[in-house]
């Protein structure tokens, strides 16, 4: 499974909580942010268009390749982003995203490989294949 999403790779955004009162009691809800929901949304369609949907039990690899826009004030001789987002927080977007839709659980990962860098357009691309040994 091949998978190109053109959208600005960002890490996955931690949790938020907000406090409501609900009569005489103060109830907490806790929520994903919006960017992060919009963003795994965005790769989830992207992998349901292949029609594809590994197997539980098959192992996969999975390699990861996110594209930055390059800043204009970023020296031509700087060729990797070496900035936030960290790569594991933008790994972790693309893997809960495709968690039940593209492979049945992210357990049956048992390669992976993930690369940043600096690419107009941005975009994520991701492969996915059955890996035995």
């Amino acid at each position: 499974m091949n998978i190109i999403v053109y959208v600005e790779p960002a890490a996955k955004q931690r949790p938020r909580a907000s406090s409501y009162k609900d009569g005489d009691k103060v109830r907490t809800r806790v929520y994903t942010p919006s960017k992060t929901v919009k963003l795994e949304m965005q790769i989830r369609n992207e992998a349901m268009k292949t029609g594809i949907k590994f197997p539980a039990g098959c192992p996969l690899r999975l390699n990861a390749d996110f594209y930055i826009e390059k800043p204009k004030s970023i020296p031509k001789k700087v060729l990797k982003p070496v900035k936030r987002p960290d790569i594991d927080n933008m790994l972790k977007v693309v893997l809960d995203a495709l968690n039940k839709y593209a492979y049945h659980d992210d357990a049956q990962i048992v390669r992976l490989t993930a690369n940043k860098y600096y690419g107009s357009p941005p975009r994520i691309e991701i492969d996915i294949t059955d890996w035995t040994d």
